[in-house]
């Protein structure tokens, strides 16, 4: 969650209402997630990064879908 009023003030000068858009009173943002998850509902390999560019190489993925 981002605090700063400096990425507020982007936001609405772009027009984006986060109020509006999540439905709710919570100014949060998406966090994008890769996770590998086995039968027994256990989570075997796992990346979060609130960076969008940065994301679960996809070999790494397929290797812990392989380990499964």
């Amino acid at each position: 969650m981002c605090d700063d009023e400096a990425n507020w003030s982007y936001y609405r000068k772009w027009g984006i209402v986060l109020v509006k858009a999540n439905g709710d009173e919570r100014y949060k943002v998406p966090v994008p997630a890769t996770y590998v998850i086995d039968s027994n509902g256990i989570i075997r390999a796992a990346h979060v990064d609130k960076d969008y560019t940065r994301r679960m190489e996809p070999a790494v993925i397929v290797e812990a879908v392989k380990a499964l």
